[in-house]
């Protein structure tokens, strides 16, 4: 995160290529996350940022304890608080507002965020949320930049007091007592990185302050190396040093481009050992330019006006990028490509300007207008406008529902708490969606004498393939899922024994790893273990005589309207660059399949209720919303869905090939067949609550009841 300080604290002096530094990391991480060509680093800007900051607070900090022998904390801190949060609480007054704007379901998460932006901890609240997986289907928070600043604050906070203690033990910095602590640090701080990695969900190696600690410290050692220089030179740097100084600052640029164009965010080599490689390729150009400001092309390059007014505003530019590309999207404008894309980036430039001319500057020299920010009227007023957006915050996303069920992970398996285990046991398993459906599957099951038990998961598919995301990285969840969801299945056949296994997957569609290798989604290598995966699964929940209902997934609403490699229809994901097949490739593919296991397997179509008029599919039907975010079924439409689609799937597809049993209200036997339609009126006799698979109820309430205008699902 670029803290934007006067480039003069290891130096004594204003050097204008450290802001030009300051540019080129805050270009880096602007174009990653626009996107703009191939620099899968540019988010190791923050590494620069980090280092930078390190040697510039460091430099002021070890120049105030060797002038004053001490080091005032009120004062520094009184400085850092002027040029910070007057930016970040205006940036955080804005999204306040963007909050009261949201649909309710996304605004718990948003205050959240910004909760823990005005506490500077919004670090720790990524790494307890992991790679949340509600998060793959919410729009990108427009706070998840503010964890660098976050780890800057808590740097700031802790150094003064950790220079303090080392004078007291080691009164002269020159001895080898700082030095030691300094490499203790940060070896220390490489190795939790390295510890705590994990592919799938990298969230603690990422953001924790422990991980990143190193980089802060490497800064922090140049300033001390730097000063200690300078001190043996009586003032000047070593004249042995300069010549070489330009050539530091090149092969430092060099190495840092190279990493910025190949290292990956999620890959191994970053956090056990490459996010080090970056902090000492940073600390050459630093140093290289510190030393000869003036020498050499790139700190000549660095030094121009352009680049270097470009890193005074660095600290805006950065705070307002991110909320302006996650909230100015195509589907929040009518506008996309090149367009677009330049109207983010000249967006966050004059936002940038405003807050530099308006706030910022302003509030550094201690004056807004007329009215004197002493320190007395500083943190006072600051104190009131952080208590003034956390309740307004509040305020915003009051009455905001909690997290959805089908995104809470749980570790066992499911049952409703007034679920009577003495019934015959039907089971559901598969992925978010078939959670989504679950309370009203569960709680219709019940009305007709039966109990459901759940083996579903968020995130997890049918199978125990390693599932990956659009990077080629498992999903958070997958490494669990994979080895979770046979676990669970078999528990399920085990303990409860199951008459009927619903399965709903619509998971099963992504990119998979075998051993080391990424197998693309719709290839043939990738058909024959997709399948072979389903037959594995087949096998456990049929152990003991269990028939399966295979729940076709259904078109997505907004989906279902796109054509070629964004909508449902498209057979070829390889071409088009996607991880994924698409929704009406996964349907075909479940017909296969079932079609191989005859009298194992039948299907239901759930696309026959959710899009009873077909393609496009409706985001209401009966008045009801059906899914909350085009992917899972909202409440309302899981209820209005679940008793037809029970009804098809106790129908003659399969419920008649269910073993009779003591309370399972079943009379008559019927020849089943893969994919069959509704039952007829006559051909289920049986004493429960019949509902017409050819309407869809207006609630959960018996009966069959069609709404005006409603026709019945084809």
């Amino acid at each position: 995160m670029p803290v934007r300080k006067h480039a003069a604290s290891a130096t004594g002096k204003r050097v204008p290529a450290l802001d030009g530094i300051r540019a080129f990391a805050v270009v880096a991480v602007l174009l990653y996350h626009l996107e703009i060509g191939r620099l899968p680093g540019g988010f190791l800007g923050v590494d620069v940022f980090f280092v930078l900051s390190g040697f510039l607070i460091g430099g002021l900090l070890l120049a105030e304890l060797r002038s004053t022998g001490r080091v005032d904390l009120v004062a520094f801190w009184l400085r850092r608080g002027r040029r910070l949060l007057p930016a970040l609480l205006l940036l955080l007054a804005v999204l306040t507002c963007y909050t009261a704007t949201r649909p309710p379901q996304a605004r718990l998460p948003l205050r959240e965020d910004i909760l823990s932006a005005l506490a500077y901890v919004a670090n720790w609240h990524f790494v307890i949320e992991g790679r949340s997986y509600f998060a793959e289907f919410q729009p990108a928070s427009p706070m998840r930049h503010l964890w660098s600043l976050a780890i800057e604050e808590q740097f700031y906070l802790v150094l003064p007091l950790l220079l303090l203690g080392l004078c007291l033990l080691a009164p002269r910095l020159r001895r080898p007592a700082g030095a030691s602590l300094l490499a203790a640090g940060i070896v220390a701080s490489v190795l939790v990185q390295a510890l705590t990695y994990r592919e799938a969900d990298p969230s603690r190696a990422y953001y924790g302050t422990d991980a990143r600690l190193h980089e802060l410290l490497v800064g922090v050692a140049l300033a001390w190396l730097y000063r200690r220089a300078a001190g043996r030179a009586d003032g000047r740097l070593g004249e042995r040093l300069r010549p070489a100084a330009p050539y530091l600052a090149g092969a430092g640029l060099l190495a840092l481009l190279a990493m910025i164009a190949t290292v990956d965010d999620r890959a191994p080599f970053y956090y056990r050992g490459g996010s080090l490689l970056v902090s000492a390729a940073t600390g050459l150009l630093v140093a290289g330019v510190a030393a000869a400001p003036r020498r050499g092309v790139v700190a000549r390059a660095l030094s121009t006006p352009a680049v270097a007014g470009l890193g005074r505003i660095s600290y805006g530019l950065y705070l307002w990028h991110w909320p302006v590309i996650a909230i100015v999207t195509a589907e929040s404008v009518p506008l996309s490509g090149a367009t677009l894309v330049a109207v983010q980036v000249l967006s966050c430039l004059a936002v940038s300007v405003a807050s530099y001319l308006l706030v910022e500057r302003p509030v550094r020299r201690g004056a807004v207008g007329p009215f004197r920010l002493t320190p007395g009227r500083f943190f006072p007023a600051a104190l009131a406008s952080v208590l003034l957006i956390a309740c307004a915050t509040a305020a915003a996303s009051w009455g905001a529902p909690p997290e959805p069920e089908y995104v809470r992970q749980r570790d066992g398996l499911t049952v409703d708490h007034d679920a009577d285990p003495a019934r015959p046991v039907i089971g559901l398993i598969g992925d978010s969606i078939a959670v989504s459906l679950q309370s009203a599957l569960s709680q219709e099951a019940s009305r007709r004498g039966l109990t459901l038990v759940s083996a579903a998961r968020p995130g997890c598919g049918a199978g125990s393939s390693l599932l990956l995301d659009e990077t080629g990285h498992p999903f958070a969840i997958a490494p669990v899922c994979a080895e979770r969801t046979p676990r669970l299945q078999e528990q399920l056949v085990a303990r409860f024994r199951p008459r009927l296994v619903i399965w709903h997957s619509a998971r099963d569609r992504t990119d998979i790893r075998v051993g080391s290798r990424v197998v693309k989604a719709g290839t043939a290598e990738w058909l024959g273990r997709r399948l072979a995966d389903w037959d594995a699964t087949l096998d456990r929940l049929s152990r003991t005589g269990a028939r399966v209902a295979v729940v076709l997934p259904a078109w997505s609403a907004r989906a279902s309207k796109r054509t070629g490699c964004g909508g449902e229809f498209n057979f070829d994901p390889p071409s088009c660059g996607l991880a994924t097949i698409s929704t009406e490739h996964l349907r075909r593919l479940y017909r296969r399949w079932a079609a191989s296991h005859p009298g194992r397997v039948t299907l239901v179509d759930l696309a026959e209720l959710a899009c009873p008029g077909g393609i496009p599919c409706p985001e209401r039907l009966s008045g009801v919303r059906l899914r909350d975010d085009d992917v899972h079924f909202s409440p309302e439409g899981a209820r209005l869905l679940a008793p037809s689609l029970l009804d098809r799937i106790l129908g003659p597809a399969a419920a008649a090939r269910l073993p009779a049993g003591p309370g399972l209200p079943l009379r008559r036997s019927l020849r089943p067949t893969a994919g069959a339609g509704p039952p007829s009126p006559d051909a289920l006799q049986s004493p429960m609550a019949r509902t017409d698979a050819r309407c869809l109820p207006a609630g959960g309430e018996s009966g069959s009841r069609c709404e005006s205008g409603t026709g019945p699902p084809r």
